[in-house]
């Protein structure tokens, strides 16, 4: 029995992870044609007919990541050992209202790499070269004339990054993925002779000169050769580096083909496997055991000079690395390749190997299919009393503080400060978690009845300080008010008794010199308003020299 042979694709994964990979949340949703998508595609690989995407709104890139492919793999637990390791997509469409790193998958796929029915489940994805083979086709879009041309490239290997027209720049199409020259009316393009340039997002250029026709495709002569990044699985340029890798499902859409090596006759029969999704264990002819050509993957029968198989009538049976079972009845020709009607089912799950010293832990396996996902445990939390805060008061010599204590006289004041869970996120984190409702302090400020002209002040002092700062908005104002009047009432005592002294020594002068005032002469309304409060600017009459000099 011959040791695994393996003629597929190999996943490698840098040890430290990969600097182009995301996660997000896979979703799926149905497209009856890929060019039914917003990047508008009219042509496009048949494998994009059943494999697609349609990508976030940040990594769609105003429809750059247009013809892009991506290799999904479910990580969320509930795919574990339910479903095949992961799979390309080709990007055809955007989806708005996904967040960055989502992505909205065919049925096939999501069905692939999920194993379960339409949800959402958590993913990992990362661009990766198209399997794509033949070379580029570009697509000049309806409408097109001399004036206006939008190119339109399909079938790329991998992402495209810009696009030049007869060496002018484009312009992209809005919501859809054209690169447009647009000449104005004035510069006219010659589409029977158009050369275009085309740049990959891994900065490889090719230049292609074609003749088109409005509403056509046609293939181009060459095709991107450097992959979608020579780095892209560690994020450096070349240099060794401790991986990890398995083998894994080849993306592959048809049935396993059978070549039958130059040379071969009926009594030497060398067969060749390919277009396996999976690796090939063993494989028989016409019920009988093979071996494998040296240096060379070909199963070989060698009758030694006798007939040992008749050509046009072949039975080959071959056994997965899996062991499943393929048998086929079949003509073959010696030189060419025939396909059959029959390809491996089951997936190549095998665990990840260290290579070069890598110390990161193999990724666990699951023997039972995970029926729902695990959730996280509900914490309620314990009711703690909440500790009623203690104010302490500052003495002063027109205010007592009372704590809690209820008063009934006229004269004091309550007031209360309440602190919610719900208002006091910041502050508040420990206390939300000893309870719900609102803790409530009450404080009574008896003040005095006696109020002298520096009372206002000394009450604000006391308010502050024993309300726990607690002061709601109406209560700030009449104090301020209070303050302004207080201010106002100093200030106007003050000038009073000023102008009332200069009145007086003014009088005592005027008596030393023999000279009678009257008390129009101290204020002009004093014989109008009686009592009058506040005195402005009086008006006093003096005689003059010589008159005082006749009345004497």
């Amino acid at each position: 029995m011959h040791s695994a042979l393996r003629f597929h694709h190999v996943l490698l994964v840098a040890a430290f992870g990969s600097a182009s990979a995301y996660s997000g949340e896979g979703t799926t949703y149905g497209l009856t044609d890929p060019s039914g998508g917003n990047c508008n595609f009219m042509a496009y690989p048949k494998a994009a007919v059943s494999s697609f995407v349609a990508i976030n709104k940040v990594q769609w890139d105003d429809s750059m990541s247009c013809g892009r492919c991506a290799q999904v793999t479910c990580t969320d637990p509930q795919c574990a050992g339910r479903s095949q390791e992961s799979a390309i997509v080709y990007v055809v469409d955007q989806c708005p209202g996904c967040n960055d790193g989502d992505l909205d998958l065919s049925p096939n796929v999501f069905k692939a790499i999920t194993g379960m029915e339409p949800s959402r489940v958590e993913i990992s994805w990362e661009f990766v070269t198209c399997p794509t083979s033949g070379n580029i086709k570009y697509c000049l879009k309806e409408g097109s004339n001399a004036f206006w041309a939008a190119i339109q490239p399909t079938h790329t290997a991998v992402g495209v990054d810009s696009v030049t027209i007869d060496g002018k720049p484009t312009s992209m199409v809005a919501s859809s993925f054209y690169f447009l020259l647009d000449g104005d009316s004035t510069e006219k393009s010659d589409l029977s002779n158009l050369k275009i340039t085309m740049t990959s997002v891994s900065g490889e250029t090719i230049e292609d000169i074609l003749s088109f026709t409005d509403g056509n495709c046609v293939e181009g002569k060459s095709q991107f050769t450097k992959g979608e990044s020579t780095s892209s699985i560690t994020g450096q340029s070349y240099t060794k580096l401790s991986i990890e890798w398995k083998f894994v499902d080849c993306p592959i859409s048809n049935n396993v083909q059978y070549c039958l090596k130059t040379g071969s006759s009926e009594f030497w029969v060398a067969v060749q496997p390919a277009n396996c999704v999976s690796g090939v264990q063993s494989l028989s002819i016409n019920g009988q055991e093979t071996s494998v050509i040296d240096s060379a993957y070909y199963f070989l029968i060698d009758g030694s000079g006798e007939s040992v198989a008749d050509l046009n009538s072949i039975s080959i049976s071959i056994k997965g690395v899996n062991g499943e079972v393929l048998e086929e009845t079949l003509s073959l020709s010696a030189d060419e390749c025939t396909e059959g009607s029959k390809q491996f089912s089951t997936s190549d799950v095998t665990q990840f190997t260290t290579v070069a010293g890598s110390s990161s832990p193999s990724p666990p396996t699951t023997s039972n299919p995970t029926t729902a996902p695990t959730l996280a445990p509900t914490i309620t939390p314990e009711s703690t009393p909440a500790a009623t805060p203690t104010p302490t008061p500052i003495a002063t010599s027109n205010a007592t503080y009372n704590p809690v204590t209820p008063t009934t006289d006229s004269s004091s004041f309550t007031s209360s400060s309440s602190s919610s869970d719900s208002t006091d996120q910041d502050v508040g984190a420990d206390s939300a978690a000893q309870g719900s409702g609102s803790n409530t302090v009450q404080e009574t400020v008896a003040a005095s009845n006696t109020v002298s002209s520096t009372i206002p002040d000394d009450a604000i002092e006391s308010t502050v300080q024993s309300s726990g700062g607690s002061h709601s908005t109406p209560l700030m104002i009449g104090m301020i008010v209070l303050v302004c009047v207080a201010v106002m009432v100093t200030v106007g005592l003050a000038l009073y008794v000023r102008r009332r002294k200069k009145q007086i020594d003014s009088y005592k002068r005027r008596e030393e010199q023999g000279t009678e005032m009257s008390d129009a002469d101290v204020s002009p309304r004093a014989s109008d308003v009686s009592g009058y409060d506040m005195v402005h600017s009086p008006t006093v009459h003096f005689s003059s020299m010589e008159s005082m000099g006749n009345r004497a």
